[in-house]
């Protein structure tokens, strides 16, 4: 008997170095993991480990924690949007208007057609103006039953007296050529009654020295520069639906 006790006692000393060894392998592991937890560590290990020249539990729960990963980069920026065209460049100015006549060069149109305007630069083929009689209230000019000379235009040079067309188109663009060559503007709205003739005295101003002419009165269906667009539209005595006046502003 004490024999097998003998025999036995070196079995069961190798089973509790096992397990002695098997605890002490468990520790260097969880010893030896940064940031372990005390309660997954005994520090009972801690002598063993450190005869051992390893990490103690003591050491590694103390010890810092790892450094945190670098922030990310931030999102790219979004593309900034595309710039406006660019808005088209203004267009030159107009040029102003020709000053309006001095009122001493208008009164060289005397009543009865005694005095001539003479424009000066002619403008729609017209060389001469004159009226029976004028008005002028502040920058208004009113020119009663007017007349133009016309040179090199669509029908034959001479005096006209003008057909108002009881303010129609035709009316309104001879009327417009009559103010351009003043250096004025016609009247916005202008118009004129229906009416016959032309006062007495017409026919020696529009004769222009020959007794012969016909067809004295005319209109216009246009008012550009050039000497376009006369009509011939019977005689100044008895021209149908006559231009009484004619206004024009500055």
């Amino acid at each position: 008997m004490p024999l097998l006790l003998l025999l036995s006692r070196p079995t069961v000393m190798d089973a509790w170095r096992h397990v002695l060894l098997g605890a002490l392998v468990v520790c260097l592991n969880l010893a030896n993991i940064s940031g372990v937890d005390a309660s997954q560590c005994s520090t009972e290990c801690d002598s063993e480990l450190a005869e051992m020249g390893f990490m103690t539990c003591t050491e590694a729960n103390n010890a810092p924690p790892p450094p945190s990963p670098p922030p990310s980069p931030p999102p790219p920026l979004p593309p900034p949007p595309p710039s406006p065209p660019s808005p088209p460049p203004p267009p030159p100015p107009s040029p102003p208007p020709p000053p309006p006549p001095p009122i001493s060069s208008i009164a060289e149109m005397t009543a009865n057609w005694a005095g001539m305007f003479v424009p000066s630069p002619s403008f729609g083929g017209v060389v001469g103006l004159r009226a029976h009689s004028k008005a002028i209230i502040g920058s208004t000019y009113k020119f009663h039953y007017p007349t133009m000379q016309l040179q090199g235009t669509s029908i034959p040079d001479g005096t006209y007296a003008m057909h108002g067309g009881c303010g129609n188109i035709n009316g309104v663009k001879g009327c417009s050529t009559f103010c351009q060559n003043l250096g004025l503007t016609i009247t916005a709205g202008w118009t004129i009654p229906c009416g016959t003739g032309y006062p007495s005295g017409i026919n020696a101003v529009v004769a222009d020295g020959s007794p012969s002419r016909t067809d004295t009165c005319m209109y216009r269906n246009t008012d550009v520069a050039a000497g376009t667009g006369y009509v011939r539209y019977t005689q100044a005595a008895t021209c149908g639906n006559s231009m009484s006046n004619c206004v024009c502003d500055v």
